[in-house]
């Protein structure tokens, strides 16, 4: 779409790939930007300058169960304090899917209630520290630049 290419373009959606036996395969994918959705994001202090918002977290399936994942969010966190000086990373989840509320509890992130936006898609909102790790997962190698 024009708004992941547009991300693409201004530096704030990777992409993840892994190269085996000369061929190269999308992993994964996640978008990470110094400015909220004020419909998500909507109490005070929610868009303060000490955070960053994920959007657009997705792991092929394929890749599904390796800890891709936990893997991105660990270099979200540090990409976010070496690029925006972020202590916080933030997401928005479905609000239906608890499964994966609960997959982003098991990583560290707090549940910060929902937005106002009844018919907004993903009123759950999430938040954890930069600093926060995932053991055991494995690490992506990227620029922070």
């Amino acid at each position: 779409s024009a708004r992941v290419q547009d991300s693409l373009e201004h530096g704030t959606t990777w992409i993840v790939t892994v190269t085996h036996e000369e061929q190269t395969y999308v992993v994964a994918t996640v978008t990470i930007e110094p400015n909220g959705n004020p419909l998500v994001w909507d109490r005070p202090g929610d868009l303060d300058a000490s955070a960053v918002y994920l959007s657009r977290l997705v792991v092929a399936r394929r890749f599904a169960g390796l800890k891709i994942g936990a893997a991105l969010l660990n270099w979200a966190g540090d990409h976010a304090r070496h690029r925006y000086r972020a202590k916080l990373i933030r997401i928005d989840v479905w609000t239906r899917n608890f499964a994966l509320h609960k997959y982003y509890r098991t990583l560290g992130f707090r549940r910060q209630g929902y937005c106002k936006d009844a018919f907004y898609p993903s009123r759950a909102r999430f938040q954890r520290s930069t600093i926060r790790k995932t053991l055991r997962a494995p690490s992506i190698k990227g620029s922070f630049a």
